[in-house]
């Protein structure tokens, strides 16, 4: 039982000091840049979590155009897999995670990173729920505003000899003439 809270300590300082690196690496690359790179990071984390006994989730080509993109050209990337426990082969062609890696930790350090990225995508959702609201209410607001400069610049508007005004409410009109529209001046 010791040993096993010991392996809980130095899984708990490793995931911390990853999660560390993974959010610097964020800040430095910004989120749209560093996103992908993540997300393939998790990627790789769950297929060996999932399947530990295949070796093929353990070698990660560095040559695929994705891992090229999202790894080896990111500034930072291979320094988190390092962290992680992954190391270049002899050939510089494949991330090699040793076979012999703990997966409890591979296990542990996907769960973490995995929950701590479905609390930020929370936290981001509502952001951007809170700018679309005052974004709607600042439109909202100018609509107002607009309407509002239309009304008073009517209130200056006066209308004078027209035969309209001599109309009452509810009299039958049959033709322009009727309200003083002459079509053979332009209107009236």
């Amino acid at each position: 039982m010791n040993v096993n809270n010991n392996n809980n300590n130095v899984y708990k300082n490793k995931i911390k000091s990853i999660k560390k690196s993974i959010f610097s690496f964020e800040k430095e690359n910004g989120h749209e840049n560093s996103q992908p790179s993540i997300e393939i990071i998790l990627r790789l984390l769950k297929n060996i979590s999932k399947h530990p006994n295949q070796e093929k989730f353990f070698k990660v080509p560095m040559n695929n155009k994705k891992i090229k993109k999202t790894l080896v050209n990111m500034d930072g990337a291979i320094d988190i897999l390092t962290l992680i426990g992954f190391e270049i082969n002899e050939e510089q062609t494949y991330f090699v995670l040793p076979i012999d890696t703990d997966i409890e930790f591979i296990k542990a350090l996907y769960l973490s990173i995995e929950k701590s990225m479905i609390n930020w995508r929370s936290r981001m959702i509502k952001y951007e729920k809170r700018l679309k609201k005052e974004k709607n209410q600042q439109f909202l607001n100018k609509i107002k505003q607009e309407r509002k400069e239309i009304e008073e610049s009517k209130a200056h508007i006066q209308v004078t000899n027209s035969v309209a005004n001599n109309i009452q409410f509810g009299a039958r009109t049959s033709t322009f003439s009727d309200i003083g529209v002459d079509l053979n001046k332009g209107g009236g």
